[in-house]
C-alpha cells in the first residue's frame, strides 16, 4: 500500500505548474498547424506585414473562427501581435516561420511519428529501452518511415533544412584545407561535402558513403554536387567496411547508436585508415558547447532516447566510446553559435 501523500499544493503554485506543464504543448501543436497550413506566409514577408485572420481563412479556404482562436492563443504567447479587427502582425518568431527551411524543420520536429513515439515515454523510462515501436506498430523508426512515405519525406526535408543551414559553419570550423580525400559517412544528399568543396579547392576527392537506397531515392533530383568531378558516391554499410580516406566525417551518426554500435563504427573506420587519417565526429557535446545550448541539446537527447534508443553525449561519454577503439581524442572544436554542433577530432593512437 502506497504511503499517504500529505502535501497539499497551494493555489498559486498550482497556477505556476499549469502554465509550465500545459501551455508549451499547445503552443507547439498550434505552431505546427500554422506551419502546415502556411498561415504565416499569407501575412507577408516583413515585420510590418499584417492581415486579418478572416482574410487569411478566405484565401486558404479554412474555418475563420477556428483560425482566429488559434492565432489569438499564439498571439497571447508572443508569436503574433494581435491588432483590432482580428488583424495579426508578424513578430520575429512568426516571420521566421515564413522561411521554407524553418517550416520544413518545424514539420519534422512535430511530425506524427515523433509525437506518437512519446505515447510510450513512461514505459521507456521504466524499461530503459525505447518503447516507441509499440506506439508506431513498427519494429523501429526506419520501419515506421517505411510504412508512411509522407512522414519519411517530411523527415528528409527537415534534415536537409538543418544540414543546409549548419554546413557552412561546420565546414569553416573543421578547416579542411590539409586533406585531399574526405569521406562523409552517412552523407545523404552530399550537402556538407558540397560546402566543403566550395570552401576548400585543395580537396581533391569528396566521397559520399551511404546506403544504396539513399542514392536510389536521390535519382532524378537536380543536385548540383553530382556534376562536380571531385565528388563521388559510394554505397555501403559502415558496420562492414568504408573507403580509404585522409579524413572521415560522422555528422549526427553516433547519437543514433548505442556505445557498443558506435565503437563498432569507429573500429570499422580504423581498418581503412591511413596512419595519418583523422575522424571528425560532428555532434553536440552536452557539457562543452556554447553557453545557452543546454536546454536545446537536452531536448534533442530526449527525442533520441525515445525514437531510436540514441543519445547526446558528454565529453566523458565520448571518451568512453573512443577509449575502446584504436583512436584517441586529439581535440574538441567548439562552435560559437547557439544550436551548432561540436567537432570531436580523432587520431590513431
Amino acid at each position: 500500500m502506497e504511503p499517504e501523500n500529505k502535501y497539499k499544493a497551494v493555489y498559486e503554485n498550482i497556477v505556476k505548474f499549469q502554465d509550465f506543464a500545459y501551455i508549451p504543448f499547445y503552443i507547439t501543436t498550434c505552431v505546427n498547424s500554422i506551419a502546415r497550413l502556411r498561415v504565416t506566409e499569407k501575412i507577408g514577408a516583413t515585420l510590418e506585414s499584417k492581415k486579418s485572420s478572416d482574410d487569411i481563412a478566405a484565401e486558404l479556404h479554412i474555418n475563420p473562427d477556428y483560425l482566429y482562436r488559434t492565432m489569438h492563443f499564439l498571439a497571447l504567447n508572443g508569436f503574433f501581435v494581435e491588432l483590432p479587427g482580428n488583424v495579426f502582425q508578424h513578430t520575429q518568431l512568426s516571420l521566421t516561420l515564413t522561411d521554407p527551411s524553418v517550416r520544413d524543420e518545424t514539420l519534422m520536429m512535430n511530425s506524427n511519428i515523433f509525437n506518437r513515439s512519446f505515447e510510450t515515454l513512461s514505459e521507456s523510462i521504466v524499461s530503459g529501452v525505447s518503447m516507441a515501436p509499440k506506439a508506431w506498430g513498427a519494429t523501429d523508426l526506419w520501419d515506421a518511415f517505411g510504412k508512411d512515405p509522407k512522414e519519411e519525406t517530411e523527415f528528409t526535408l527537415g534534415m536537409t533544412a538543418i544540414t543546409t543551414r549548419t554546413s557552412p559553419v561546420l565546414a569553416e570550423l573543421g578547416n579542411y584545407s590539409n586533406y585531399e580525400t574526405i569521406c562523409d559517412l552517412g552523407g545523404s544528399q552530399g550537402i556538407l561535402l558540397a560546402e566543403i568543396l566550395r570552401q576548400y579547392p585543395s580537396v581533391k576527392s569528396a566521397i559520399n558513403f551511404d546506403q544504396a537506397y539513399v542514392f536510389e531515392n536521390s535519382k532524378g533530383q537536380d543536385r548540383a554536387i553530382t556534376k562536380n568531378p571531385r565528388y563521388s558516391e559510394h554505397p555501403g554499410n559502415f558496420f562492414e567496411s568504408v573507403p580509404t580516406a585522409d579524413l572521415y566525417i560522422l555528422k549526427s551518426i553516433l547519437h543514433d547508436w548505442t556505445d557498443e554500435k558506435s565503437r563498432l563504427i569507429l573500429n570499422t573506420i580504423a581498418k581503412s585508415c591511413k596512419p595519418t587519417s583523422k575522424v571528425h565526429i560532428m555532434e553536440y557535446v552536452m557539457d562543452d558547447g556554447p553557453k545557452g545550448n543546454e536546454a536545446y541539446v537536452s531536448m534533442l537527447d530526449i527525442l533520441l532516447l525515445q525514437v531510436c534508443d540514441g543519445k547526446e553525449r558528454t565529453k566523458k561519454q565520448f571518451e568512453g566510446i573512443v577509449g575502446g577503439t584504436p583512436f584517441t581524442i586529439e581535440t574538441i572544436l567548439k562552435p560559437t553559435l547557439l544550436h551548432s554542433q561540436n567537432i570531436i577530432v580523432l587520431k590513431l593512437k
